[in-house]
């Protein structure tokens, strides 16, 4: 290794570790050749800086990659939810038609005391509100 390095004209190497909560996530890896000058004290704290900045930025590329993602999960979530809804509407659509048309008139609605009639309202009146709140929501 050594005379490769000789034959590249290398005259140091100083490597800086790339750190993110002491966990070594990279390196900056610098040379200086035979003819120039060595690394400083001065040289050597900017690439520290250099690769704490790069340390950070990287963590923060991670952070918008993982809400991306997680957006990108929840907006598929949404989207299944809302499938789920337009099937049962439609489940409880046809079933309400089939069971309406197989026995003409026979809901039987008018059997139902005015009382019973009024609550099944108020009841159908409370839903509707939920829905309609639920989905300004979303």
């Amino acid at each position: 290794m050594k005379g490769e390095l000789i034959h590249r004209r290398v005259k140091s190497i100083t490597v800086v570790p790339i750190t993110w909560r002491t966990v070594a996530i990279g390196a900056i890896f610098l040379r200086t050749f035979r003819d120039g000058p060595t690394f400083s004290d001065a040289d050597v704290r900017f690439v520290q800086v250099v690769a704490s900045l790069t340390a950070q930025a990287l963590r923060n590329a991670h952070r918008y990659e993982r809400l991306a993602q997680r957006t990108h999960e929840t907006g598929d979530q949404l989207k299944r939810m809302e499938l789920e809804r337009v099937a049962l509407l439609a489940f409880l659509r046809r079933l309400l038609d089939a069971f309406g048309t197989q026995r003409e008139g026979a809901w039987g609605e008018g059997l139902l005391p005015k009382a019973s009639a009024d609550e099944l309202d108020r009841l159908v009146g409370v839903a509707m509100a939920v829905i309609q709140e639920e989905a300004k929501g979303r």
